[in-house]
């Protein structure tokens, strides 16, 4: 009877034994809380707008359980608020955050004794720059900023933004928004102030620098005002005097120098340049302007304080040729040189390749010097565009140009000169300077400056 109990006892614990391997070792700790995860660590949000997020319980395997958490926000009141959202079927809290005022803060989530936090920050939309339109050269205007949010509203207490301008030859600002203007044209004003975008956010407003009017007087000592005539400018004798830098610096050939005086037409419309400077005076070649009528004769950078000035300035003619060669390209026509100086033409309508690709287009001057010692004279002569640009060639003829021309100026320098020792004149010879238009984009027209030294 003993041996039969005991039989049985160990069949029952064998039983046993093989339920207890069976089961899983961890099966005691599935769905045991183990921790609590935020999407995120840290979240921006722009104010008046709202982000999705959510936060998850899981398990030691990192299995999710069913949601539990509350979520609330916290660090600083009033900078973002918590709403409530709906993730399922995801097992999982969900919730928008809400940006208020600018700052930080942080959101709290918490499940069973366990905490995890996600830091704030709460940012603009956008800037936006309100002032003029335009500023007078010499002069400054106030500009202000105004930050606003998702919905366009204002939003205040954000630090003040930086303030710059996109070209300090236009304009200068100052850190509150004090705008200055200079060079004639437009400028971007821009703010940049904190905001969600790596470099913040950008406002901008275009503001026209506008010349002021000339303070001195504008004198009448050229023939008519047509292209390559004088236009003198004067100041008063209580003006600011003009600047005084290079002589051959006021020439724009290219850049503009650091201070130089810069005058143009219709502020860019033709550019010119200074053949003469002074303290009182400035000597301003006429540019072809192609129309006739009043227009802007502009100065820029005038006087230590870089101030823009403006006069009105009555072209009689549409024309855009030169009283030297006023519409075709025959060697008769041109102008005589007597002494050194500088001489000034245009070549005007549109020359590809030195040939008139319309009709009436002038692509040629000519110019004509008589020796009249009884030794060879030796001229050094150089042309040039004005700016730099176009190819022109610079070849030296007999008289009437009949003979074979002389190609050493024909490269395609800018400016371009007579190879050296230069242009050699037999005694009681004449001798003709032929300038031809070369370049291959059709410029319909072009102010050449001519340089001649070594006469006598």
């Amino acid at each position: 009877m003993r041996r039969q109990l005991s039989v049985l006892r160990w069949v029952a614990m064998a039983v046993l034994m093989v339920a207890a391997c069976k089961e899983d070792p961890t099966s005691s700790l599935l769905n045991g809380f183990s921790r609590l995860e935020l999407e995120f660590s840290y979240r921006e949000v722009v104010i008046g707008d709202s982000v999705f997020t959510y936060v998850i319980e899981r398990d030691d395997q990192g299995n999710p359980l069913p949601p539990t958490a509350s979520v609330t926000s916290g660090c600083t009141g009033g900078v973002a608020s918590v709403g409530s959202a709906n993730a399922a079927p995801q097992l999982r809290t969900a919730f928008y955050v809400k940006g208020l005022t600018y700052g930080v803060s942080c959101v709290v989530a918490s499940a069973g004794g366990r905490v995890d936090t996600m830091q704030i920050a709460t940012f603009p939309l956008g800037v936006r720059v309100t002032g003029q339109d335009t500023v007078v050269s010499g002069t400054s205007g106030q500009y202000t900023h105004t930050y606003f949010d998702a919905r366009f509203l204002t939003v205040t207490g954000v630090p003040n933004p930086t303030w710059t301008t996109t070209d300090a030859n236009k304009a200068t600002v100052t850190a509150t928004g004090l705008t200055s203007g200079f060079d004639p044209g437009p400028v971007t004003v821009r703010t940049t102030g904190p905001g969600s975008p790596a470099g913040g956010v950008v406002g901008n407003k275009i503001v026209f620098v506008d010349p002021r009017a000339f303070t001195g007087t504008v004198a009448g000592a050229f023939s008519g005002g047509l292209p390559g005539d004088t236009v003198i400018f004067v100041v008063g004798g209580a003006a600011r005097k003009f600047n005084q830098i290079g002589a051959d610096s006021i020439n724009l050939m290219g850049a503009v120098p650091a201070g130089a005086v810069n005058p143009s037409f219709n502020f860019t419309f033709v550019p010119t340049f200074i053949t003469r400077l002074t303290p009182d005076s400035a000597y301003v070649i006429v540019p072809p302007t192609g129309k006739a009528g009043a227009m802007d004769l502009v100065l820029s950078r005038r006087d230590s304080s870089k101030v823009a000035e403006k006069a009105t300035f009555t072209s009689p003619s549409a024309a855009a040729y030169d009283p030297y060669d006023p519409a075709d390209d025959a060697p008769g026509g041109g102008f005589t040189i007597t002494q050194d100086g500088e001489y000034f033409v245009t070549l005007s309508g549109q020359c590809v390749q030195g040939v008139a690709a319309a009709p009436g287009a002038d692509c040629d001057d000519f110019i004509t010097f008589t020796n009249s010692l009884a030794r060879p004279d030796t001229l050094q002569i150089a042309v040039q565009w004005v700016p730099a640009g176009a190819d022109i060639d610079l070849i030296t003829c007999s008289a009437t140009c009949g003979s074979p021309f002389n190609f050493s100026g024909a490269t395609g320098a800018n400016p371009e000169r007579i190879s050296p020792p230069g242009l050699i004149v037999p005694a009681s010879t004449t001798r003709m300077i032929y300038l031809n238009n070369w370049e291959n984009t059709g410029v319909p027209r072009q102010l050449v400056r001519i340089r001649v030294k070594g006469i006598g």
